[in-house]
């Protein structure tokens, strides 16, 4: 059983990144960076789509369909390849605004429960201050946590306040 945490992030030269870090429940196993095509590179009709006039970077933001099909198909592939089951993802606040039927996808096919998280902002190392590597696999980390029972916590931990 495996878990995955999911971040997104523009570079500089406006093209976007996703990074999936794995989990096995106690040691982060992997992390894979995905480049996801802006509408433009996808071949959809950009001309339609608002941009803010002060967006600096030329790539277009990716659509809702080019990142859910990015991200599911690579986690497909994944799973076939390496006969693992993945259990939950947790993924960004930033992606799910980007993408918000992606938690629905991993759910109804992928069979994967999704959870959104905030970046832990009280921290000292906040948003700003992290990468996208850093946030996926902040995410897989709290996805874990809300997943896997310690063997150490009794039952009557884990009762829903």
């Amino acid at each position: 059983m495996l878990y995955v945490g999911i971040a997104i992030a523009q570079s500089d030269d406006g093209k976007y990144r996703s990074v999936l870090a794995l989990h096995d429940g106690s040691y982060g196993i992997r992390c894979f960076s995905l480049d996801i095509p802006g509408d433009a590179e996808a071949g959809s009709d950009s001309s339609s789509t608002l941009r803010p006039r002060f967006s600096a970077p030329t790539t277009a933001a990716p659509t809702a369909d080019v990142l859910m099909a990015t991200i599911t198909s690579y986690l497909l592939k994944y799973r076939k390849n390496n006969t693992s089951k993945l259990m939950g993802a947790g993924i960004t606040e930033t992606l799910a605004t980007l993408c918000p039927q992606l938690p629905v996808e991993l759910w109804s096919r992928l069979d994967i429960v999704p959870f959104t998280f905030a970046l832990d902002t009280k921290s000292n190392r906040g948003q700003a201050t992290m990468s996208v590597d850093e946030e996926a696999e902040f995410m897989v980390r709290k996805t874990v946590k809300y997943t896997v029972k310690s063997p150490h916590m009794s039952s009557n931990h884990l009762t829903p306040w």
